[in-house]
């Protein structure tokens, strides 16, 4: 188990589940408590995301516009690449390796999917599918 601080969140929701109990809590709605919850969660608990992906290149075409414009998107939106082109190397399993893998970190998932749904990264998108295929996750980093 990691010796990080708990999470402002789970500090309030701990609390409020004392109060409660102590107090049988009928001075708060429940209603207030559930929103001092969200709001406690949204401000204080962002886990950073990584958008984590595997390209295979068909033509090159695109790349030089694409890759000059890409950085300055992800930037945009607070990312960040740890990984971009990689050279991959299979360990293990049989599927076949990408031509390109990359990894873009995000202070948390709602900065990465802004990020991909943005117009600005759905037009290099389009760009991009016109001469590769990609497989793309958004995974969370651990607590």
């Amino acid at each position: 188990m990691s010796n990080a601080a708990p999470c402002v969140n789970v500090w309030f929701q701990r609390r409020l589940r004392d109060a409660r109990r102590r107090l049988q809590f009928d001075t708060v709605p429940d209603a207030v408590a559930h929103f001092a919850l969200i709001l406690s969660g949204e401000r204080f608990c962002r886990m950073t995301a990584f958008i984590i992906g595997k390209m295979q290149i068909h033509s090159r075409e695109w790349m030089d516009e694409y890759f000059s414009k890409i950085p300055e998107v992800v930037a945009r939106y607070r990312g960040q690449f740890l990984v971009r082109g990689g050279h991959p190397e299979s360990l293990e399993g049989d599927n076949a390796l990408p031509d390109a893998a990359f990894i873009i970190e995000f202070p948390d998932r709602s900065f990465a999917k802004d990020f991909w749904g943005s117009k600005e990264f759905q037009a290099l998108a389009v760009l991009r599918r016109t001469g590769s295929s990609l497989n793309a996750i958004l995974v969370d980093k651990l607590a």
